[in-house]
């Protein structure tokens, strides 16, 4: 108070103070009534729960659909693999020769080829085709690699998810002889949304998700005052829709903390 006396033009130095910290605790006020956690951990954490419960659901989701399809195909049915056999033969031709392919690919071509059937005289009478289970297995094996895993997990991933899509159309074809391309596509895109989940997990967290979204989070509402809103945005659409609220609300906490703390507030 002595200081602010001795000061000229002070008072009204004093008077900005104050206005600036009515603004803090309006601020403050607003961020507790969205719903902000004050502990930077704790939303942290329920972002990363939220997300795991529902790549889990969506996980379970699929493999039940999936499971229903098989009991309705003979596992022995005969499942041709055109699509997938076409692109790797394509792609063996361009590489200059199948010893050019990548063992994942090599492994489905084997597996999946057609068999020549013979008579008892040893002349080709037909061609015999894999079955639906085996069909069933190498898409779930490279269903794997798309995510690292498996015994293909160090393969190209683009590659994998493009390898996983072709063995799926060639799926769906079976299933639409047998009735039950509704209950398969159902599968497929609960298995399209778990990825998507996926994606979003790596892209908060890391790929092994044991990162945190808080440096992110907090690097992208410090750039809203230099009129950034891109690196907010593109985080905000990888958290689920019912939490952005109270995320965006923390963020601004931390923001105003921070700022507190270090002395500078920016009404930006």
């Amino acid at each position: 108070e002595a200081a602010v006396k001795a000061t000229p033009g002070s008072e009204a130095h004093a008077a900005d103070l104050r206005a600036l910290d009515k603004v803090g605790q309006r601020a403050d006020k607003l961020i507790s009534d969205i719903g902000a956690s004050k502990d930077a951990s704790q939303i942290d954490s329920s972002v990363k729960k939220a997300m795991q419960s529902t790549h889990n659901e969506l996980d379970i989701r699929a493999e039940d659909l999936y499971k229903k399809v098989r009991e309705t195909i003979p596992a022995k049915t005969g499942a041709p693999a055109r699509n997938v056999l076409d692109f790797i033969k394509e792609r063996a031709s361009n590489l200059g020769g199948t010893e050019n392919l990548s063992s994942m690919e090599k492994s489905i071509l084997k597996k999946l080829t057609p068999k020549t059937a013979t008579n008892e005289s040893g002349v080709a009478i037909g061609k015999i085709q894999p079955t639906y289970t085996l069909l069933d297995d190498v898409r779930k094996e490279i269903g794997a690699a798309s995510r690292q895993a498996g015994p293909f997990k160090d393969e190209d991933t683009g590659l994998a998810k493009k390898l996983y899509s072709l063995l799926s159309d060639d799926q769906a074809a079976v299933t639409e002889r047998h009735g039950v391309k509704d209950i398969y596509d159902a599968a497929r895109n609960a298995v399209a949304l778990r990825k998507g989940v996926e994606d979003d997990l790596s892209s908060l967290f890391g790929k092994q998700v044991d990162g945190s979204l808080i440096k992110p989070l907090t690097g992208a509402i410090k750039e809203l005052s230099k009129g950034d809103i891109s690196k907010l945005t593109n985080l905000l659409e990888s958290i689920p829709l019912n939490m952005r609220k109270e995320v965006t609300a923390s963020g601004l906490g931390l923001a105003f903390q921070n700022a507190g703390k270090r002395g500078e507030f920016g009404l930006n």
